[in-house]
């Protein structure tokens, strides 16, 4: 979450019984669970942003992925390439999204990478859903069993809809965007 306006609905998700009126009455219900922290309050090392160095990863992608990112998408761009112009997509803002996209759910976009390599298709397509994806749905089903309540946020319908496939053996309850604001 970016402020805690973006809590209000996951806190009347998971606790329906809550009255909540404003983020702020939010924060003071919830102190000793809600704390915005960031990589340096977690004494954590930055992420180099530096594409050519695969160690970068704070999960390593699976092998099909990470040769499709660099044969296909980062050699091209370092040759002076657009990205637009590799994803065959003209405005920079869907192409940027198609990119997050492939590199959290590389399943999702099956189809433009057999237009491109077939054999790295077949080969990504074989190695689950994704490095990331794989994942979160291990570290679900770890909390799970724990009996903790889980929460994954994430911009893009197609891993929401990947993890509820994989996660519906929990019985865990998916939302949205398509659902309304109130819950």
């Amino acid at each position: 979450p970016q402020s805690s306006d973006d809590l209000v609905n996951q806190f009347k998700f998971l606790y329906p019984s809550y009255k909540v009126i404003e983020s702020t009455e939010l924060i003071k219900k919830f102190q000793p669970f809600y704390v915005r922290t960031t990589d340096g309050d977690l004494n954590l090392k930055p992420i180099v942003r530096n594409p050519g160095e695969r160690e970068s990863y704070l999960v390593k992608p699976y092998e099909g992925q990470a040769q499709f990112f660099y044969q296909h998408i980062l050699s091209p761009v370092q040759t002076g390439k657009s990205l637009n112009e590799i994803l065959q997509i003209k405005d920079k803002y869907k192409a940027y999204m198609t990119l997050l996209i492939f590199l959290s759910n590389p399943k999702a976009q099956l189809e433009f990478i057999r237009s491109i390599d077939i054999s790295l298709a077949e080969q990504i397509s074989s190695e689950g859903n994704g490095a990331k994806i794989d994942h979160v749905v291990k570290r679900a089903k770890e909390l799970f069993k724990e009996n903790k309540k889980v929460l994954i946020w994430s911009n893009f319908t197609q891993n929401i809809n990947t993890l509820q496939k994989e996660l519906e053996i929990l019985g865990s309850q998916f939302i949205d965007g398509s659902v309304p604001i109130e819950i």
